[in-house]
């Protein structure tokens, strides 16, 4: 009988371990808590390769998942054959399960991102162009969300969520929306997702004015901020491991828009308020009951609300009376931006 062959036997993958315990206490390290602190950050370091091979496994899953029920679905089912619910597509899911998303070509989403563009284009030419803000005058003419004129003017509440201040300030409300909305209208509807925004915008210039804002508040981050709440708070209700994924990836835009507040001095006030009420309706309405026939009328009472809320603050803001410019001062040629107009959300 011949001799069994044998495999080479494998390489230790902690053996380094021990050599680097060797040098640490030639250097006169206590050598059990070296060999310890290596064994941990060893540990670590599998736990965070095993984590991210899960999540690659997660993004690349063939399947659906139902937004509604959690069931897994085939790729190329439409509705879920458990619950009845919509699905997206795949690709859509993708970009959900890696916290993005794309909206549809004529999603509420996509209208939402032309309408404040358009917005922002004709406050930037009423403001003269130029890369500068358009200052405390110019946004307060156009709708922006001054306190001592909340009570007469009430309608400023929703005009100010379609103003921003530059290009930093709206390029990052456009990305939440392009990013958070279809999701929201793929769990609620789309003119849903409008109501949300205008009506918890609203409430956030609302709180932001009983906090005592100081300047024009302006900004979408109080309606986006809402978007967020609503999705944190659906996923908190679904508890399952796709809603658990969902609010956390929406807590992550919250410390976002909490950080950029901070940063860039805007109204936080008014984000916490957006979120809060957003997250509200999010926990409490479940989309299946959001849908069903009995809540026709206040469905429609919603939707109502949103589209006439959106499409008056736009008509507004684009009939509105720019004011003549400032005369210049003797002591200088050019009026620089004043820096100290208080504006944001």
């Amino acid at each position: 009988m011949g001799a069994e062959s044998k495999d080479p036997p494998k390489p230790d993958p902690d053996a380094w371990i021990e050599k680097v315990v060797t040098v640490a206490q030639a250097l006169g390290m206590n050598p059990v808590r070296a060999r310890w602190k290596l064994i941990r950050w060893q540990e670590s370091r599998r736990r965070a390769q095993r984590r991210r091979e899960q999540w690659i496994t997660h993004v690349r899953y063939q399947h659906k998942t139902c937004p509604e029920c959690g069931h897994v679905q085939d790729r190329d089912e439409k509705v879920c054959t458990a619950c009845g619910a919509a699905l997206t597509r795949r690709g859509a899911q993708v970009l959900q399960r890696i916290g993005l998303s794309a909206p549809e070509l004529m999603s509420m989403s996509t209208l939402l991102a032309l309408a404040m563009l358009g917005v922002y284009l004709r406050v930037w030419l009423a403001a003269g162009g130029g890369l500068r803000s358009p200052g405390f005058e110019v946004l307060r003419a156009f709708g922006g969300h001054w306190s001592a004129s909340t009570a007469a003017e009430p309608w400023r509440l929703v005009t100010s969520i379609f103003l921003h201040a530059g290009l930093w300030h709206l390029g990052f409300n456009l990305l939440a929306i392009a990013s958070i909305g279809p999701q929201i209208e793929a769990l609620y509807g789309r003119l849903t997702m409008l109501m949300l925004f205008v009506v918890t915008g609203a409430l956030a210039s609302l709180g932001s004015d009983l906090m005592g804002l100081s300047g024009v508040g302006i900004g979408a981050s109080g309606g986006v901020m809402g978007l967020v709440g609503a999705a944190a708070g659906y996923g908190q209700r679904q508890g399952t491991a796709g809603g658990r994924a969902l609010r956390n990836a929406m807590l992550q835009w919250s410390v976002y828009t909490f950080v950029y507040g901070v940063w860039l001095h805007a109204d936080n006030w008014a984000h916490a308020f957006g979120l809060v009420t957003g997250a509200v309706f999010g926990y409490a309405v479940r989309p299946g009951t959001w849908s069903h026939p009995r809540l026709l009328p206040v469905r429609a009472l919603g939707k109502l609300i949103g589209a006439v809320g959106a499409a008056g603050a736009l008509a507004i803001i684009f009939t509105r009376t720019p004011p003549p410019p400032p005369e210049p001062r003797p002591d200088r040629a050019v009026a620089a931006d004043d820096d100290g107009d208080d504006v944001g959300h």
